[in-house]
């Protein structure tokens, strides 16, 4: 298209001014070009380009159109939990890409195993307007079988499921929040083949690259507590436990609300992994999982659930499963004395 201006002769207090141009469009047939107005009375007024409503052709597409535009994008797309130790709130976004069409979802599934659902869901059908996107809550929690593959699917009328999900998988591990009363003997595992000679001469050979540690505590159970351990033993056995490490405890240094993504904490001198937990009780805890550890806080991969106090205890938490044998010593229907033997699942010495 070639657009020839005019000169202008612009005069001092004139009322208004009139820009003329030469078009040579491609126009619908007797359709004539239009001229260009400058608004009376304005130095630089907006031009009204109305030619732009008459013009003819077909829209192309350009660089990336077919894979951002005119379609449902659901973000995140997957998401592995790994050890899933706490219930955790992932934030769905559904963004309608088309520019100029609504479109309406008319419901949503959840497909899996038991343990997830949309965190207070909102009415359907539900709309989407062009080029807008709105949030869910999509909670996991952390009751249900120990591993889950979800599945949620917002379903749009004409448009394929598979495009507008959203897929999780994970372990659920449990914590074992109960603090021992008694002795805690912790130990280190080696495995190192021994190959002899007939002269009597050995060679020792590493196995394993780090020693296998575990940890046994001694508790005595009264009450709920030992009701608690019962089932926890009972029921999950099979599947690894979140262990504290009692040994290595520290404290807030300054209370923490919901929705914190960092603990105020001495960590200097203690072990820490990719787990922690903060603990008042046996019954009230919160597992937590970790990005970055630095002299005085603990930066967290997701946001807290609850609000904790200041000097709260935060031990680090070891994945490991309890030995198949363990000594329990029953005092009555509700005491106990008990040994438990837990073998880390994560090698670090």
């Amino acid at each position: 298209m070639a657009i020839a201006l005019l000169q202008n002769t612009l005069h001092t207090g004139a009322a208004s001014a009139i820009i003329s141009a030469a078009m040579v469009l491609p126009v619908r047939s007797g359709v004539a070009p239009a001229a260009l107005l400058e608004s009376p009375g304005a130095e630089f007024g907006p031009v009204s380009a109305s030619w732009l409503d008459v013009t003819a052709g077909r829209r192309a597409f350009g660089f990336g159109e077919i894979t951002w535009f005119e379609r449902i994008h659901v973000e995140p797309f997957y998401r592995d939990f790994g050890f899933l130790i706490s219930d955790q709130v992932l934030v769905v976004r559904v963004w309608n890409a088309s520019r100029t069409t609504e479109r309406i979802a008319t419901d949503y599934v959840v497909e899996g195993d038991e343990g997830a659902s949309l965190d207070a869901p909102p009415s359907f059908p539900l709309r989407f307007m062009s080029m807008r996107q709105r949030e869910f809550d999509f909670l996991v929690s952390e009751d249900g079988p120990p591993q889950f593959s979800n599945q949620l699917i917002f379903e749009f009328p004409g448009v394929d499921d598979l495009e507008v999900d959203l897929n999780v998988e994970g372990i659920r591990v449990l914590p074992f929040p109960i603090d021992p009363s008694g002795e805690i003997v912790e130990g280190y595992g080696y495995l190192t083949r021994i190959i002899a000679s007939l002269a009597d001469h050995e060679q020792r050979a590493a196995l394993r690259e780090v020693p296998r540690r575990s940890w046994s505590f001694d508790f005595v159970l009264v009450g709920r507590d030992s009701r608690l351990s019962q089932a926890l033993l009972h029921g999950w056995s099979a599947q690894p436990f979140g262990v504290p490490i009692w040994y290595e405890e520290t404290r807030l240094t300054s209370a923490v609300s919901a929705g914190a993504l960092s603990i105020p904490a001495d960590t200097t001198l203690r072990d820490w992994g990719d787990l922690a937990i903060l603990w008042a009780s046996p019954r009230q805890w919160e597992a937590v999982l970790i990005s970055a550890v630095s002299a005085g806080s603990i930066t967290l991969v997701a946001e807290l659930l609850g609000d904790w106090p200041v000097a709260t205890r935060l031990y680090p938490l070891r994945l490991a499963r309890v030995e198949a044998r363990q000594q329990v010593e029953r005092r009555g229907l509700e005491s106990a004395l008990m040994r438990v033997t837990f073998r880390g699942e994560d090698w670090i010495a």
